[in-house]
């Protein structure tokens, strides 16, 4: 909801000139001794949506692993995280942060947490020589959502997303979308998932509260044209298709939920049993799973697992179970037999970074 994936590095250049600057730089990271592998419009993507998200979310010190697990989780590797913070900051650093300002002690975190990492260096050499020629970003890294029909027939869990409902957080949610439209396809899901019945019980009275909100919301002059959905006389067979297709695509959103439900129940059944009954409530610890992974003989072996780890400790994860996952990369980046890789060479430099300035 803050950001549009762009498709190709095109649309970057046309959103600002210096993206094609910082773009030479980061081709250079394809060369040794830094061997980035990660697609650049992916890495683009990932760098505008995070830096999006720490303008909106007024990003504080404490809030930087959160992102650097979900950069982790997003490009799979904990590599990406450095890099995509390192180029964030940067580009930051040159668009105009009075309109849309990062708390500046955050802005301090990221420099000390990041400026030994080697991305920093040629990022930060691309910033002071676009300083010097007095270029900068255009680009304010305002919320750009995707269009709000493509949300149609997904299950969102808007309750979590309004915090509760909440009429601040709604009318925050909604003035996402520059476009009358889209405000109102957006309000007439936020409105749809009350559910009464679930809702009241849950948060008690204030339901009222909010269907006057929307009721309000509805009857604004500027939203009449766009939001007025009488229902019409006469049903046509168009009408009576479009219902339909309405219909199935809620059915297929509901089906999405009740498979995520029972999903997650059985997940709660497997850690309440005492008693591992055919396997299913088998459980291997973080530890088990990354001594695993360190015993592997090739990079190939491991690496979907670190992936898969890094998305699952997303959420839940402490600093410790992250640090505990990046220690497979290092193990396998500092592995050795004379001055041989255990896995091919190719494979693990391209994950690597520089340490003590010595290229693996």
């Amino acid at each position: 909801m803050l950001w549009t994936d762009k498709e190709t590095m095109d649309e970057f250049f046309e959103l600002d000139p210096i993206n094609e600057d910082f773009y030479e730089v980061f081709v250079t990271f394809r060369e040794e001794p830094f061997g980035v592998q990660l697609d650049a419009v992916k890495v683009f993507n990932e760098v505008y949506y995070q830096v999006t998200r720490m303008v909106y979310e007024h990003a504080l010190p404490a809030d930087l692993p959160k992102f650097v697990n979900d950069i982790k989780a997003n490009l799979g590797w904990s590599y990406g995280a450095r890099l995509v913070i390192s180029m964030g900051y940067f580009l930051f650093l040159l668009s105009d942060s009075t309109k849309n300002p990062i708390n500046r002690l955050t802005m301090s975190r990221i420099s000390l947490n990041y400026h030994h990492y080697p991305y920093w260096q040629p990022l930060k050499e691309c910033y002071e020589r676009l300083r010097v020629l007095q270029r900068s970003s255009k680009y304010s890294f305002v919320p750009c959502p995707n269009n709000a029909t493509e949300f149609k027939g997904k299950y969102i869990q808007w309750s979590t997303i309004t915090q509760k409902y909440n009429l601040s957080c709604i009318e925050h949610v909604l003035n996402l979308w520059p476009k009358i439209e889209d405000k109102c396809e957006i309000a007439n899901m936020i409105k749809e998932s009350l559910s009464s019945g679930s809702f009241i019980s849950r948060y008690g009275n204030d339901y009222k509260q909010i269907y006057r909100f929307f009721d309000q919301y509805f009857k604004e002059d500027s939203l009449t044209l766009t939001c007025a959905e009488d229902s019409p006389k006469y049903y046509t067979y168009k009408d009576y298709q479009k219902l339909s297709e309405k219909a199935e695509s809620e059915m297929s959103a509901l089906q999405k939920r009740i498979s995520e439900l029972e999903s997650e129940n059985e997940s709660l059944k497997a850690l309440l049993e005492k008693k591992k009954i055919n396997g299913k409530a088998r459980r291997f610890t973080l530890v088990e799973i990354v001594d695993y992974c360190k015993g592997r003989v090739e990079w190939d072996d491991a690496k979907d697992i670190v992936a898969m780890l890094n998305r699952l400790l997303r959420k839940k994860g402490t600093q410790e179970d992250s640090d505990l996952v990046d220690s497979i990369e290092e193990e396998f980046r500092q592995r050795r037999y004379g001055n041989t890789f255990n896995a091919p060479v190719g494979q693990i430099v391209q994950h690597a970074d520089i340490v003590d300035n010595k290229k693996l």
